[in-house]
């Protein structure tokens, strides 16, 4: 097995490996970066953009200018696609060629009776291509949620508005409700205010025309409206009585509507605090399944956190026993040759 010179890497490090950034996430469920992430500079993160950019272009097949695809390796270390060899370098079964021409250094490369397909493979860079696809498809998942958690803090942020909305319109409504019963009662001690006044101004008008009249009526008349006199006190209290009996009709009358104002001031204050209540209890469940939704990402990101780990312990462990198993091989070729 055989590696091209442009993908070798020193032996007691990873081969690449993604920039980890921390998220933290604040009590109202924005995700903020973190002081760490924040801190490392723009320099850094252009260098590993172009280090990608170069592992990238490194893992293309120079005859696709695809991801390398059951990659074989010449003698001359130069690595393509096996379907890219056979249809392009390799020549066809049956013809009296045995060797193929490298398109990058030109040098000639002996081939075996099966031509193409008895070409070695490379393992190790097949094994870095399916690695790197793997982080490509894991980073594009990452960013897909991320945009997920974005969405739904933006609808979070808009429902949290509505709610304050509803919250100053209630508010106001209570405001104006308050007005309108002052008001009203204001409107309707004046008019009992009013009402009595007029009906006092009646009766001292009416008295007054009536001693004017006693006064310039003839002898019989007098007579007459002294025997009026004298009954005058008893029409008076008559009157009086009436005057009572109204007061007594229009202050029962103002109490019914006062207690039936204050009757629907209750009511309006017993559906105001309804609906906060129902607005408080709407609040903590939702605040309860944003906490839950908060555990639930911890829970996610510490379970990719531990695969993680352990698909790389696994690759290095593999890494170790190939590498391992060409030093053993080493060994025999150069016991063998010896």
């Amino acid at each position: 097995m055989v590696l091209n010179n442009s993908m070798r890497r020193p032996t007691g490090r990873p081969m690449f490996q993604f920039p980890v950034v921390s998220l933290s996430i604040s009590h109202k469920g924005c995700r903020q970066p973190s002081k760490m992430a924040a801190a490392q500079p723009n320099a850094v993160n252009e260098d590993f953009c172009a280090c990608l950019k170069k592992l990238k272009e490194d893992l293309q097949c120079p005859l696709c200018l695809g991801y390398f695809e059951d990659p074989v390796v010449l003698t001359c270390q130069h690595s393509f696609c096996r379907e890219c060899a056979g249809g392009v370098l390799g020549p066809r079964r049956g013809s009296d060629e045995a060797e193929v021409v490298c398109p990058l250094c030109r040098q000639k490369t002996q081939l075996g009776p099966a031509g193409v397909e008895c070409l070695p493979r490379n393992f190790h860079l097949a094994a870095i291509i399916e690695t790197f696809q793997g982080a490509e498809r894991e980073r594009e998942r990452l960013e897909a949620q991320q945009c997920q958690q974005q969405r739904h803090m933006h609808n979070q942020q808009d429902q949290q508005r509505q709610q304050d909305v509803q919250q100053e319109q209630l508010q106001e409504i209570q405001e104006g409700q308050q007005s309108q019963t002052g008001h009203q009662r204001r409107q309707t001690s004046q008019q009992y205010h009013q009402e009595a006044y007029n009906q006092q101004q009646q009766q001292r008008w009416q008295t007054e025309e009536r001693r004017e009249q006693v006064h310039y009526l003839q002898p019989q008349q007098r007579q007459q409206s002294c025997a009026q006199q004298r009954s005058l006190p008893q029409w008076q209290q008559q009157l009086q009585q009436h005057l009572q009996k109204q007061k007594h009709d229009l202050a029962m009358q103002l109490r019914q509507k006062n207690q039936q104002l204050q009757r629907m001031h209750r009511e309006r204050q017993e559906q105001l605090q309804e609906m906060w209540q129902q607005q408080t209890e709407q609040q903590h469940m939702h605040q309860q399944q944003l906490r839950q939704m908060h555990q639930q990402q911890q829970q996610r990101q510490r379970e990719l956190r531990q695969v993680l780990r352990e698909q790389h312990q696994q690759r290095q462990q593999q890494f170790r026993q190939m590498r391992q198993r060409l030093r053993e091989q080493g060994v025999r070729l150069r016991q063998q040759l010896q």
